[in-house]
């Protein structure tokens, strides 16, 4: 066999050396066709050249003989042979011949004597392959070029595929669904923070997705605590980015500011901003940022919360040039003329409007009415109902047995079936921080009043139970049922009046009409004395509360009607006291109130109206025609809020005609009357910081804050925008992938930082050839393979099988 080799390569000796034929056409590209490979040299530099080599020890005898054996008759007569050639004088191969010639470039792999070259050849499906069929024209330069080219790496590609496919299609297959797995992983985790679940329930999430067979997230791999961590802080950046993008189109803004103090004792500020949104054009409130103030600073004073303040809007790149108002709960350190946070930022922008929240000065004229020396009766009531609160509900067997007898009451008491289904009511919390509390508290006693009694009687048969008793010596008298019917008519008149300044809509022009109505309620309760009446009503026989077996004395009468009198006294006096200085400034926002314009028919009225108002009345009269009927009657926003919007809407037109105009109307939007936002941010804090999670740190709380209060409802095109801004943020943020576990190099290092590996071809007989720029990538394709078993759960395969596979990478 060793001489029918020798006999198809004729330059080469039985050492395996390779004769010095060159040609002008070895500089051939991939994109030539295999036509341009044939020999250029002519006839005697061909003959010359075979002349000089050194010629075969097989004589030519022995190689007819050869080929008459090997090759047929058709064969033959395509057969280009050294010996032939001789005998023929031919140096090249002819036109036909080039055509149905397959060989492109060619590589060889040598071994002692023994020659055999792969080749590329171009398939009918334009696919690059190895051919294992031996050729006998190859040139130095063809198989270098070959090696370098992009077709010879696809051709390794499809090599590698063929031989390891099982890995190769799984990586296919995870780069191709990368996205898509991203993209429900964030979704689930959105998920989560909008119903403030905690952080560590995702692991157990996406395992009950797997197992709900959505395969694709088995491809997932950065499930480790400090990524679920980022994915969540990654999605509340995302809605801060939104928020903060809409706000720097607004020419001013709001801010909502308030403390509260969280399960882990930490002083937070929490921040709500208020602009008109010219994409929506609506009034938009959102949160904003929450920060420790005694995290860098010793106090929370004014000048703590003015500097996070101003960092906060420096982040945002919001200019403080834009911010015209500040709502606050009216505490010394918010509204102090000098040394307060209001003061400071209007030493920045003296433009700043400081509004007192309207909610928190009527909850505090309540307080100071309470506070008032003739009124310390009505003071000792709302301490009783917190510690009946209390008495019920830190004892489960006190508030079954509670429960029992309100129900056995219903019972007797009602008639038909339905009314029998009727659940208990537990008695409700009075609190002084929340403004409604004290009013649902006293409903609740007001109602189950009997219930109470009776099942304070019970429990005072139990010598455990002192509480009970000294409870019940309170309640059971005439002066403290009679203050229970006072405040059951009194604080539903204050709870509307707060409800409706908690609403949001802006209606300047109510708010004075709204207090004056309420006051005016108050003096109706005042003159005709009605909770006094019903409670003499109720004690009578047949009444409601016949059962206590009480007796209203006319002393008792007397002390009551004084009571009423002194009470509604103090309320309204304390609330002209708390809206007598801001009163005028936030009414005269209601000249934008189109259905307070006079007629024309009314000159008097109208020339009160200046410069820009004398054109602007007439569209504003012209808009009274047009108004919603839903803003007319205040279901889903005021005509003044309407109007508002509508010159913001028409700022192009409106703005030449009207500058000065546009610019009050959109502060005047950007004017919050109420201070509730904050509240509400501070419950939402409270709900996601609970006792379990009270270590959370800020920067995620502020971005689960995001998500909760700002962020779309699940299921929405708007949260499938958002979700995919955070899935692109996660991956630019920097270069994410699992590195495989590094081990020791047993390779020599080089000597010098300058030195240059040698390029070095491994070569074997059948095999798939690459060039190797150094010794090192050997290590590092099997650290590859580890890697590949890694993300294919087979880390148990044994230690020869990696052996077997690297041992294919050196035959590469």
């Amino acid at each position: 066999m060793s001489k029918i080799t020798n006999f198809f390569t004729p330059g080469t000796s039985n050492g395996g050396k390779r004769s010095k034929v060159s040609s002008n056409s070895d500089n051939n590209k991939d994109e030539e066709p295999p036509a341009k490979r044939s020999l250029k040299s002519t006839s005697s530099e061909a003959t010359e050249r075979f002349a000089s080599s050194k010629k075969s020890s097989v004589s030519s005898e022995d190689v007819y003989r050869i080929i008459n054996d090997v090759f047929t008759e058709d064969q033959k007569k395509m057969l280009h042979q050294y010996h032939r050639y001789r005998e023929r004088n031919c140096s090249r191969l002819g036109t036909d011949e080039n055509k149905g010639c397959q060989t492109r470039k060619t590589s060889s792999n040598t071994s002692g004597s023994s020659k055999q070259t792969y080749f590329v050849k171009r398939q009918q499906n334009k696919s690059d392959i190895f051919n294992e069929k031996p050729s006998v024209r190859y040139k130095t330069t063809a198989i270098n070029e070959h090696g370098q080219s992009q077709k010879h790496s696809a051709a390794i590609s499809c090599e590698m595929m063929n031989r390891v496919s099982v890995f190769q299609k799984k990586l296919d297959e995870r780069q191709k669904v990368n996205d898509s797995v991203l993209f429900k992983v964030f979704y689930s985790i959105y998920w989560l923070a909008k119903e403030a679940i905690a952080n560590k329930k995702a692991a157990g999430l996406l395992t009950l997705l797997e197992k709900l067979r959505v395969n694709d997230l088995k491809y997932f791999d950065h499930r480790s605590p400090a990524s679920v961590r980022e994915m969540f802080s990654t999605l509340g950046c995302a809605v801060k980015e939104n928020v903060v993008t809409r706000a720097k189109t607004a020419g001013c803004f709001g801010l909502f500011v308030d403390d509260v103090s969280d399960i882990s004792v930490m002083e937070q500020m929490i921040t709500f901003i208020q602009f008109y949104d010219k994409d929506s054009s609506e009034v938009t409130v959102e949160f904003l940022s929450v920060d420790n103030l005694l995290e860098k600073h010793d106090l929370a004073n004014a000048v703590a919360m003015f500097q996070t303040i101003q960092s906060n809007l420096q982040a945002c790149t919001l200019s403080t040039d834009k911010l015209i108002e500040l709502a606050t709960d009216g505490a010394s350190v918010m509204v102090g003329r000098k040394n307060g946070l209001a003061a400071k930022l209007k030493d920045v922008n003296p433009r700043l409007i400081s509004v007192h929240c309207v909610c928190h000065k009527l909850a505090l004229a309540c307080t100071d009415a309470k506070d008032d020396g003739n009124l310390k009766f009505i003071k000792e009531v709302e301490t009783v109902v917190t510690q009946l609160w209390k008495l019920f509900e830190n004892s489960p067997k006190r508030l079954a047995c509670y429960l029992k007898v309100q129900q056995q009451l219903k019972n007797l008491k009602l008639s038909n079936e339905k009314s029998r289904k009727m659940v208990a009511k537990k008695l409700q919390k009075a609190c002084d921080t929340r403004w409604l509390s004290f009013s649902s508290a006293i409903q609740s006693l007001y109602t189950d009043l009997v219930a109470v009694l009776q099942t304070l009687k019970q429990l005072k048969q139990d010598p455990g139970q002192p509480a009970a008793y000294g409870l019940l010596k309170k309640i059971n008298k005439v002066k403290f049922i009679g203050a229970v019917y006072i405040l059951k008519w009194v604080l539903p008149i204050l709870a509307t009046l707060s409800k409706s300044f908690q609403k949001g809509a802006i209606n300047y022009a109510s708010i004075k009409p709204s207090i004056d109505y309420s006051k005016d309620r108050l003096n109706d309760v005042k003159i005709t004395e009605e909770p006094i009446k019903q409670l003499k009503q109720d004690l009578t026989s047949g009444g409601r509360l016949e059962t206590l077996e009480l007796v209203c004395t006319e002393s008792n009468f007397k002390d009551l009607q004084g009571m009423l009198q002194k009470y509604i006294k103090a309320l309204v006096k304390n609330i002209d006291k708390r809206f007598k200085s801001s009163l005028p400034v936030l009414s005269a926002f209601s000249a934008f109130n189109p259905m307070l314009m006079p007629n024309r028919q009314s000159p008097a009225e109208a020339e009160e109206f200046k410069t820009e108002w004398k054109k602007l009345k007439y569209d504003l009269l012209s808009w009274k025609e047009h108004n919603p009927k839903d803003t007319a009657d205040g279901k889903k926003s005021t005509p003044t809020e309407w109007s508002l919007k509508r010159v913001m809407a028409m700022k192009s037109t409106f703005g030449q005609f009207y500058p000065k105009s546009v610019q009050v109307a959109e502060a005047a939007l950007a004017i919050p009357v109420s201070n509730a936002w904050p509240e509400r941010g501070a419950s939402q804090l409270k709900l996601i910081k609970t006792r379990i999670r009270s270590k959370i740190k800020n920067d995620l709380l502020a971005s689960l804050l995001h998500v909760a209060i700002n962020g779309p409802v699940p299921h929405t095109e708007a949260c499938d925008s958002l979700v995919s801004k955070a899935v692109d943020m996660w991956k630019a943020a920097k270069k994410r992938r699992k590195l495989p576990h590094h081990r020791p190099s047993t390779q020599p290092q080089a000597n010098s930082e300058t030195e240059v590996a040698t390029p070095i071809t491994v070569v074997q007989d059948m095999g798939t050839q690459t060039d190797v720029t150094s010794t090192t990538e050997l290590q590092n394709i099997r650290e590859e393979y580890e890697e590949a078993l890694h993300v294919l759960h087979l880390d148990d395969m044994v230690e020869g099988e990696l052996d077997s596979l690297e041992a294919f990478a050196k035959s590469m």
